[in-house]
């Protein structure tokens, strides 16, 4: 299930903060806060920032060792060709 979504502007979020965080936490909703009719951040429950981060997390691990292998892989074929290590 997707979850529900608000849109407002900054202004409007500030006026009514503490009735916009309870909506967060009790529908699990994201709130989508725009300045001059432009998303600019969101804010999401805690559930679901610590999943993004885990997603973010696993992202950089991936890049991290297929970086390594790349490097493994250039170290092999300068050797090959004759270069040094």
């Amino acid at each position: 299930m997707l979850p529900k979504f608000r849109q407002m502007p900054v202004s409007l979020f500030r006026d009514r903060m503490a009735f916009n965080l309870d909506w967060v936490k009790a529908e699990e909703g994201h709130l989508y806060l725009t300045n001059h009719g432009t998303p600019q951040v969101a804010i999401v429950p805690i559930r679901h920032a610590a999943m993004l981060d885990d997603v973010a997390a696993y992202s950089v691990r991936e890049m991290r060792r297929r970086e390594s292998e790349l490097i493994a892989c250039w170290r092999q074929m300068r050797e090959a060709m004759g270069y040094e290590g």
